[in-house]
């Protein structure tokens, strides 16, 4: 009874063990996509960016420091005696210059405006952030799922390798099939490495982005199982508009500019400084040394109209162009929600013709011709091809289920909004 349970446990453990790399490459997405928005470099300079922004607004649309002076007034230089003249005294001032009506207030909301850009910025560096994860995660996925599949082939050749060596042996086979085995075992070889290389640099990247160490492990499952693209293409541009963070912030930067314009032509108008001083004099003038108390308005003369008409002109040019990068910025964005989506259909359309035709049919092909070539019936030449192309489309169902969900992602980011194509893992029993 005893030995029973013991058996048990281990199966279970052995049943967890198991299973347990599945589950870390089921989850190795979301960790990296939250590694990075935690704790990526460039995004937190980014925020930092938006905070700086958003910390100018309270120093904007103030009132310059008034100016605080002291002046030895009117001392004669002849004996520098402060009660020989009834206009000798030492004065403390105090002017404060006022802008025109609208000014600060222009001011202000330039601020404001900058911060909103500032934080759609951020925001859209997120959206971005998370698509280069997401697109680097999914090429690491269909080269890990390419590598299996040159070490699997390179088993495959190992066996013709003895079978053509075999029957050369015999008389029934010939030098060159030998050969050919053995060249193309070498060029899959060849490939494996290139394939490693691109990987270690895929993952490398990854842990870039993640703010991980460079060399850090990344686990890819070992399928991924894709549903069909539900969204319409029209439906995807329209939410882009009200999804898509850098609209909301194109606009912000459009009312910007419309300030800065406003706070040129503002600048026609004179400012003013309000001043205000008193003079302290000595009490043994003839006059018993009453003091004097000032107080005055002065203001500056926009006699210089040309400047400030350049300035009204660079500012209505300012704000053309930004009309024009916010219409480009909008024409791209159209293109790019295009673009990714016939990439996703055209590489949904290639997994479905691949997972329920082509591949089963170039496994049937090749164990078809295996099964005649060992018995005489098939050449060797239409062996080596039939594991060729079994080995191209093998390879070529993960390359475009991974070029699927990377065009995916490319939506996600180009129309803020969230698709879900892949089907939710099984979690384990316990």
């Amino acid at each position: 009874m005893q030995t029973g349970k013991i058996i048990a446990v281990l199966w279970t453990a052995l049943f967890v063990l198991a299973a347990l790399p599945a589950a870390v490459a089921a989850n190795e997405l979301d960790n990296l996509i939250g590694d990075a928005l935690a704790g990526n470099p460039a995004l937190q300079a980014s925020e930092n960016r938006q905070q700086e922004a958003e910390y100018s607004i309270d120093a904007s649309g103030e009132l310059a420091d008034p100016v605080l002076s002291f002046a030895f007034s009117n001392y004669p230089v002849d004996s520098f005696e402060s009660d020989t003249t009834p206009m000798t005294g030492n004065e403390i001032k105090l002017a404060q210059m006022v802008p025109s009506p609208g000014k600060l207030k222009a001011q202000k909301q330039i601020a404001e405006r900058d911060a909103d850009w500032q934080a759609g910025i951020y925001e859209e560096n997120r959206l971005e952030l998370v698509r280069q994860v997401k697109e680097g995660f999914y090429q690491l996925y269909y080269i890990d799922r390419a590598i299996a599949t040159v070490k699997r082939n390179l088993s495959r050749f190992e066996d013709l390798s003895r079978l053509a060596e075999t029957r050369y042996q015999v008389g029934k086979g010939t030098q060159v099939d030998v050969l050919k085995v053995h060249l193309e075992r070498s060029r899959q070889q060849d490939r494996l490495i290139q394939l490693e290389q691109k990987r270690t640099t895929l993952q490398g990247n990854l842990n870039r982005l993640a703010n991980r160490a460079i060399d850090a492990a990344i686990v890819t499952p070992e399928t991924i199982e894709i549903g069909p693209l539900e969204r319409e293409l029209a439906h995807l541009q329209s939410e882009a508009e009200s999804n898509r963070p850098l609209f909301a912030a194109w606009q912000a930067r459009i009312d910007k500019a419309k300030q800065a314009k406003k706070l040129a032509r503002l600048d026609y108008k004179p400012d003013m400084t309000l001043w205000a001083s008193y003079r302290f004099r000595d009490d043994n003038l003839p006059d018993e040394g009453t003091d004097f108390a000032s107080a005055g308005i002065s203001f500056n003369l926009p006699f210089n109209r040309s400047k400030r008409a350049a300035k009204v002109s660079a500012a209505e040019s300012s704000l053309g162009a930004t009309y024009n990068q916010f219409a480009d910025f909008r024409n791209r964005v159209s293109f790019v929600i295009d673009d990714a989506y016939s990439a996703a259909t055209r590489n949904y359309e290639l997994h479905q013709l691949y997972t329920t035709g082509i591949v089963p049919q170039s496994r049937q092909t090749y164990a078809s011709t295996l099964a005649a070539y060992q018995v005489g019936s098939a050449d060797f030449p239409a062996l080596l091809s039939s594991l060729l192309t079994l080995d191209k489309y093998e390879t070529e169902v993960h390359r475009v289920a991974g070029a699927y969900l990377q065009a995916v992602a490319r939506l996600e980011a180009a129309s803020g909004v969230t698709i879900n194509v892949v089907a939710p893992e099984v979690e384990l029993e316990n």
